[in-house]
């Protein structure tokens, strides 16, 4: 029994999933971790759904996106939900970032079929006449480019987010030699103006509001120029 359990804690180290805990309990790791906070001014997806984009003045955060979450994207004149941003748990680890929030979606008025999909996807958790979601998202984050920044269609309610950052001793020497924390942006310009990442076009994702929305209603923002 005991050489099992010290295969498993093996396995785990080789892994990677025990090695960040190990450094954060331990005094002597040597790694730096501060909270800041960061307000988050747009927010824009990927026509494919695939990668979403949490835009601030400073950074860009970008994230892969998820199943559930793009079938409540590809609905959202359908769909009433409200995203709790806020009250979400976000980290930065050595620029790799982790954002956990929840979403709840009022099922009173739903077409019906949808809510046999998410039924048959497995997507959330039924409660009454609710549905709720729970989002692990995984990323990296970048430094804005203000010129990319003046394009971006904004909130009308900017939304202000806590991050816990930790840095790897390795990683904060890296960063003192080449004097340089965070990478550039991956955003890019259009001829026409529009932002693509990788070869993507990104849309405005003006509907994810910390809001409930009615049916066939959008909140449309300003753009700043």
């Amino acid at each position: 029994m005991r050489q099992f359990v010290m295969m498993i804690i093996v396995a785990l180290l080789l892994s990677g999933c025990m090695t960040a805990m190990l450094w954060e309990d331990s005094p002597n790791s040597g790694i730096q971790t501060t909270t800041y906070s960061d307000t988050i001014e747009s927010f824009m997806v990927t026509q494919d759904g695939s990668k979403m984009v949490f835009a601030s003045q400073k950074y860009h955060y970008i994230l892969e996106s998820d199943p559930a979450l793009v079938f409540l994207l590809s609905h959202k004149d359908e769909l009433a939900v409200r995203y709790a941003f806020p009250q979400g748990s976000y980290g930065v680890y050595n620029g790799a970032v982790n954002a956990m929030f929840h979403a709840t979606l009022n099922l009173v008025d739903i077409d019906p079929q949808l809510i046999h999909l998410c039924n048959e996807r497995h997507y959330g958790n039924f409660q009454g006449s609710q549905l709720l979601f729970s989002f692990n998202l995984h990323g990296t984050r970048y430094q804005s480019d203000p010129k990319i920044n003046a394009q971006m269609t904004h909130l009308h309610t900017p939304i202000t987010l806590e991050f816990r950052e930790s840095t790897s001793p390795s990683e904060a020497q890296k960063n003192v030699k080449t004097l340089t924390k965070v990478a550039l942006t991956p955003l890019t310009l259009a001829a026409d103006g529009a932002i693509i990442i990788l070869g993507v076009i990104l849309e405005s994702g003006l509907w994810i509001e910390p809001h409930y929305h009615s049916h066939g209603r959008r909140n449309y923002g300003r753009r700043h120029h």
